[in-house]
């Protein structure tokens, strides 16, 4: 179909009689068989086990590229009697022409690529003496190749099309490309050859390439049209809320921030600066934000160094998380851990100020309950939040530093769930706005010697 010569005719018909081909007969004649006896031979053990393949040919086994499978010697040796009688003694000897200027070269599956070479001018292209011989001798050496079962390539290309789909999903497709898709074309390939290089049996092996590639770009397409652009629309949305640990968490487990949301215990976090009004009032817009940016810089990577989740700036305070979206048992430790660090890091920044510069003075109000996660908002936009009276409980204890001259309130159920930490000093029960029942705190007015 494509050019080159594959295969050879058993038999072909001319005015309404069948002949049998040149590279049967001398094979017969040569082993001394009846011809009609020959071809039935040589069609059952080349006959293909394939709908596509002709059972009254069989496909020629070259035994190399042009001018090298085949012995050929130049006739004009033979001519001036200049070579060995021995080398075509008891050999069936085939005369053809080879000159390309005699127009008879032919496309084989081993000339294809090759470059010119001494002993053949036409290069990509055989003679077709030396193809009738290649004939000859695949007949009488009875390398026939045979071509595997329908059955087999079609389980073959099945079974990777499916491993190459799986474990593209897992991988991711560019990772895939290399770890999955090359393999699963170099491995049948290598298998292929040493199959037909050791027994002639022959791997229809396009079927395989063509449901490899396939199952790759069908996964690919699939991923970028659901699973990837999710993944990706995720990892924008939390990158730069929660440390890394908590995003690979939420990259594997996306049902963790879908719409319907979830009912956990958490602890809620809520930081603000103290003086920041005044602040805005005296210093010029430019400085306000630059400082602002700089000092929740700070407050964010602590957040998300101890696991936590920020989840919205309001003016120049924090909302953020511990254990959630991701539960954790320590969720309030690890915001009590993160309230110290803060108040660290604020102290450090404040002892390197320039004279004149604002100090920064957080409060920070923390309370561990019960809490709803999920996408809030309305049809045209959506954003993963916290709600519930935990969330509000948090935000009045930040607000209640400022009457108590505190600098970290925490409620008893964080005190308890966190280890009832030493540095966190008792302040009574105190009536909470919006709360049917008061509340017992516990606070610290600055650092502690551990911080």
């Amino acid at each position: 179909m494509d050019g080159p010569v594959r295969r050879c005719w058993l038999q072909r018909t001319y005015q309404d009689e069948q002949w049998f081909t040149m590279p049967l007969l001398l094979a017969a004649e040569f082993q001394g068989v009846d011809p009609l006896a020959k071809a039935q031979q040589v069609a059952r053990a080349g006959r293909a086990n394939s709908p596509f393949l002709h059972g009254d040919s069989f496909a020629i086994a070259y035994r190399g590229r042009p001018g090298f499978g085949i012995k050929l010697l130049p006739y004009w040796q033979v001519l001036r009697g200049e070579f060995d009688p021995a080398q075509v003694a008891g050999k069936i000897v085939l005369i053809g022409a080879t000159d390309p200027a005699l127009q008879d070269l032919y496309d084989t599956p081993l000339s294809l690529g090759f470059q010119p070479s001494e002993s053949n001018e036409a290069g990509r292209q055989m003679p077709g003496v030396e193809v009738l011989a290649s004939a000859v001798d695949t007949i009488l050496e009875e390398r026939y190749i045979r071509p595997t079962r329908p059955l087999v390539p079609i389980l073959v290309t099945f079974a990777l099309a499916v491993a190459v789909a799986f474990f593209e999903i897992k991988l991711r497709p560019l990772w895939s490309l290399a770890f999955v898709w090359l393999p699963a074309m170099v491995i049948p390939l290598l298998i292929a050859l040493a199959l037909f290089g050791y027994n002639h049996l022959w791997l229809l092996l396009m079927l395989v390439f063509l449901g490899v590639t396939l199952s790759y770009a069908g996964t690919t397409v699939y991923m970028e049209l659901t699973t990837e652009r999710q993944r990706r629309r995720l990892h924008r949305s939390w990158s730069q809320r929660v440390s890394p640990e908590i995003l690979r968490v939420i990259l594997d487990n996306p049902h963790l921030t879908q719409v319907p949301g979830q009912r956990l215990v958490a602890t809620v976090m809520f930081t603000d600066f103290q003086g920041f009004t005044t602040f805005c009032h005296e210093a010029a817009p430019e400085q306000v934000v630059t400082t602002l940016n700089n000092y929740l810089t700070r407050i964010t990577q602590v957040i998300r160094r101890h696991q936590g989740t920020v989840h919205k700036f309001i003016g120049d305070g924090v909302m953020a998380t511990f254990g959630a979206p991701v539960p954790r048992p320590d969720h309030a430790h690890c915001a009590v851990a993160a309230a110290y660090d803060i108040q660290e890091e604020m102290q450090a920044l404040a002892a390197n100020l320039q004279p004149g510069e604002w100090p920064p003075i957080v409060r920070v109000g923390i309370h561990t309950g019960e809490l709803v996660t999920g996408d809030i908002g309305s049809e045209e936009l959506l954003e993963y939040t916290v709600i519930g009276d935990t969330v509000s409980t948090a935000s009045r204890l930040e607000a209640l530093n400022k009457e108590f001259d505190t600098r970290i309130m925490v409620s008893k159920a964080t005190y308890q769930a966190a280890g009832e930490d030493p540095d966190l000093a008792p302040l009574g029960t105190v009536e909470i706005r919006g709360r049917a029942e008061p509340l017992e705190l516990f606070a610290t007015k600055g650092l502690t010697e551990n911080g």
